[in-house]
């Protein structure tokens, strides 16, 4: 990683700012700490606009300019061109970087003959953020959807990082914004791509297109929901004390929309999840805070279902997010010595082979100087903003210190109480909605997930394996050294099972 610096500043047209050797940074913890050289040095400035919610609060947070919440691409922010410098800490004479460029505007793809997209304010949203806010989805539709007017279709609901892209990677025909479309390729996706090969799933893009329009392929229609907020890419799908009524607006006024457009069969059994990492979680939250509405989710390596294991960590019991406690260790090798004269550090992401790559002190550092405030966009801070309360400066109280680790209890019981540990949530339920949920939940995770979220997967498995009435569900896991994003079946393979599981549940059948 390159190194990078940060400050939060107030800069009007034509003003100055000057970066001093305090400011922060990461991984080099200060701008004086660079060692002397030449380097290659840019500047980007993240313009933040002034809400006045509905809470009373006034905060200055990131534009949401439907790029996917990445500070790099959203349009409008200025930035310099790249220029040579030399660093000569005995020289002390600053340098300069204009910012005159900006980033353009996003370019959305153009419908086509299967897949049409389309955006709506939300009322709801709106009210709580004081300005006009929307929420969006993706829409790909079945071979002969035209050529039937009367046929209904029931819909495969793909949560996912946001992205513009066509459920499942349905490639789309060739046109003047290929190359576009081809530049806002999630990045997400092309690293899962390289796991599936890894397995031997092997689909590209057009071997699905072309048994999505095959004859006898099952018959539905598959939506990916689009609702950045000011914090990520994602609202989680939840009503958030910080990000508004996200799932106000997506049940109560996005979904109905998708089936006022579309010829949707308008019933449960005809409206299944599925999605992996934030899209897993938001999948298994929608399921099971609907249980009535979704006919069953199949959850991939989501994010932590129970706060029992963020990441390796127990935020009702732990004292801190960046160090083990010892009586935690308990399967340790004696023979090492004890943690009270060197606490071992909680890692946050892994190679599949164990090899820690960053931290949690260190991810929860990088964070801060992106973007202070719970304002980076990135994943740490995201999670505190959407799970967590307001502070009494109107921005997100944090469940942890960014500088010691430190958790705060208060807010890890507010983030149990709101309902999202998910695992929590179904433990204090399951006796009301269980029998709803029977048959309904299925996850698959692998052995090796590089952020440990099969680790989180085991406490739901151990409740609701015990549960009454029975799930009936299903846990699978990825044989040894299969990580994030790790999927068993290609996504045709995916949609035939999706349509066999709701084919079972109706009295139709789904299959042209």
């Amino acid at each position: 990683m390159q190194p990078f610096f940060g400050l939060d500043v107030e800069l009007d047209p034509g003003g100055a700012v000057l970066f001093e050797g305090s400011v922060a940074g990461f991984p080099v913890e200060r701008l004086a700490n660079v060692p002397e050289g030449r380097y290659t040095v840019q500047a980007l400035l993240d313009v933040y606009e002034l809400y006045r919610r509905s809470d009373g609060h006034e905060v200055w947070l990131p534009r949401v300019e439907w790029e996917g919440r990445v500070f790099t691409k959203t349009p409008g922010n200025l930035y310099s061109d790249a220029t040579a410098v030399d660093v000569d800490h005995g020289a002390g004479e600053p340098f300069e970087l204009t910012l005159d460029r900006v980033v353009a505007p996003v370019v959305s793809p153009p419908d086509s003959e299967h897949v049409r997209r389309f955006r709506i304010e939300s009322s709801a949203l709106s009210e709580f953020w004081g300005r006009p806010m929307e929420v969006g989805a993706t829409v790909l539709l079945p071979a002969g959807y035209e050529d039937e007017p009367e046929r209904r279709y029931p819909v495969v609901y793909l949560q996912n990082h946001f992205n513009l892209e066509a459920p499942f990677g349905f490639p789309e025909e060739a046109g003047p914004d290929e190359k576009a479309r081809a530049e806002m390729a999630n990045e997400i996706q092309l690293e899962a791509e390289a796991y599936h090969r890894a397995l031997g799933h092997v689909e590209t893009p057009e071997r699905f297109r072309e048994a999505w329009l095959s004859d006898g392929f099952p018959r539905v229609i598959a939506v990916t929901f689009q609702h950045p907020t000011p914090w990520f890419d994602s609202s989680h799908a939840v009503n958030s004390a910080n990000a508004g009524p996200f799932e106000d607006a997506l049940v109560g006024e996005l979904l109905p929309e998708v089936e006022r457009r579309y010829r949707t069969v308008q019933e449960s059994w005809a409206r299944v999840l599925t999605g992996g990492s934030t899209g897993g979680w938001t999948s298994l939250a929608l399921q099971i805070r609907h249980p009535e509405l979704f006919g069953g989710a199949w959850v991939m390596f989501p994010d932590p279902v129970d706060f029992r294991r963020m990441g390796l960590s127990d935020i009702y019991r732990d004292e801190s997010m960046f160090v083990a406690q010892d009586e935690e260790d308990r399967d340790r090798d004696h023979r090492f010595p004890s943690q009270e004269w060197g606490a071992a550090e909680r890692p946050f992401r892994r190679s599949i082979e164990g090899q820690v790559h960053v931290t949690f002190r260190e991810m929860s550092r990088l964070e801060s100087v992106v973007g202070s405030r719970c304002r980076s966009g990135l994943q740490l801070q995201p999670w505190q903003a959407i799970f967590g309360p307001v502070g009494k400066d109107g921005y997100p109280r944090p469940l942890w210190d960014e500088q010691t680790g430190k958790i705060d209890r208060e807010v890890a019981l507010y983030m149990r109480d709101q309902g999202y540990d998910l695992s929590a949530y179904l433990q204090e339920r399951w006796p009301e909605i269980g029998a709803e949920l029977v048959g309904k939940l299925h996850f698959f995770c692998g052995e090796a997930d590089n952020y440990f979220l099969n680790v989180p997967l085991y406490l739901l498995q151990d409740f609701l394996e015990s549960a009454e009435p029975a799930y009936e569900g299903s846990f699978t896991y990825a044989r040894p050294l299969q990580g994030h994003y790790t999927i068993p079946w290609t996504h045709s393979e995916f949609v035939r099972r999706a349509a066999t599981h709701m084919e079972a549940a109706s009295a139709g059948t789904l299959v042209g």
